[in-house]
């Protein structure tokens, strides 16, 4: 298969929006994998929690909400990262797109807390201190906290997990 810059030359991981939303292997022999959003009976799918469509009845209904209409495969360059994880014994990867680029993203890194200051990109370039207002599984809802009076005004957003920094505090000597 092609990704977006070239050709794939090594093993990664296919990240499959179909008959559900599942990870495959494009390292395993060609011969063992099915035609993309088939069912799967070989164990050589890994299903997004709530998105198998073997057992999970709204899978549609998941997949719509967050996919609307669109479908298709990526080829994901996080085989090694999703490789750390594993062998840690984490059996959930958390996958988190930010600017046409897909992530792991291991939760378990940090714990951010709803009500504390933390930093992120600011997509200006610079960073933005931020203070939390809502947490989901994968993301943070802020508003600018500390910065200047036009960013503090501005509205709350939503910020990845993974660009969501504690900030370190520096005391005097």
């Amino acid at each position: 298969m092609r990704k977006w810059d070239g050709e794939v030359t090594q093993p990664g991981l296919i990240l499959s929006v179909a008959q559900g939303v599942f990870l495959m292997s494009n390292g395993l022999d060609a011969t063992s994998i099915k035609e993309v959003g088939a069912p799967d009976t070989n164990g050589m799918q890994v299903y997004a929690h709530g998105k198998n469509p073997q057992v999970d009845p709204s899978w549609v209904a998941e997949v719509t909400a967050i996919f609307r209409g669109y479908t298709g495969i990526y080829h994901l360059d996080i085989i090694q990262a999703a490789q750390q994880i594993i062998t840690r014994g984490d059996p959930t990867l958390m996958l988190c797109v930010s600017n046409h680029v897909i992530d792991v993203f291991d939760p378990r890194k940090q714990t951010p807390l709803i009500g504390q200051i933390y930093k992120t990109p600011s997509g200006l370039g610079g960073v933005f201190h931020v203070k939390i207002l809502d947490l989901t599984a994968t993301h943070a809802w802020v508003r600018n906290h500390g910065n200047s009076e036009d960013f503090d005004n501005a509205l709350p957003y939503r910020v990845p997990l993974d660009k969501i920094y504690p900030i370190e505090m520096k005391g005097a000597a």
